[in-house]
């Protein structure tokens, strides 16, 4: 049993060769707060754990924000892509760390939040950034989009961004990349 200090866990482990991938979010009256960590299986002992990275950018600390996501694992098992934000959060990131270190390997800026597990195929992954809603469950804004990039870009940069209405859940990659 592994339980971040006063935080929760609102997504689906990957459990991959021994170790456990997992997410965390701890909510605060100023926002919320993510980590992401990974155990070993067998016993349970932390390997690593991450609540943030240096943006590569600006060269400033950045905190990551809380995660309802799912960590996805490449199938070489070099990394970890996971969708950062909850129902209300803007500003959030598609963010592929480094499976052994939980080191950022880069990152994607949406203006919305990413809630479902990104999908993985080979080199490809693709994940859906969900709409900000108002009263009465309406968009605020952007109305969502599903995107693409390939894990091996050290950069994080779209392929390709297809606007769809609220996309929240997983997305699905058939073996053809459709």
């Amino acid at each position: 049993s592994y339980k971040p200090p006063d935080a929760m866990c609102l997504s689906s482990p990957a459990v991959v060769q021994g170790r456990v991938f997992g997410a965390s979010v701890t909510l605060d009256p100023i926002g919320n707060f993510g980590s992401v960590f990974c155990l070993d299986a067998a016993s349970g002992k932390k390997l690593w754990s991450t609540d943030g990275y240096t943006d590569p950018d600006s060269g400033q600390e950045e905190i990551f924000k809380g995660f309802f996501s799912s960590p996805a694992i490449t199938a070489d098992r070099k990394h970890l892509v996971i969708g950062q934000g909850l129902h209300d959060d803007t500003d959030c990131a598609l963010l592929c760390l480094n499976a052994d270190t939980g080191k950022l390997h880069w990152r994607i800026k949406t203006p919305l939040h990413i809630e479902g597990s990104p999908a993985i195929l080979g080199d490809l992954v693709v994940a859906g950034a969900g709409a900000i809603e108002g009263p009465g469950g309406k968009a605020v804004g952007d109305k969502g989009f599903v995107f693409a990039s390939r894990i091996s870009d050290g950069k994080g940069r779209e392929l390709w961004r297809f606007g769809v209405k609220d996309p929240e859940s997983s997305p699905v990659i058939a073996d053809d990349g459709l």
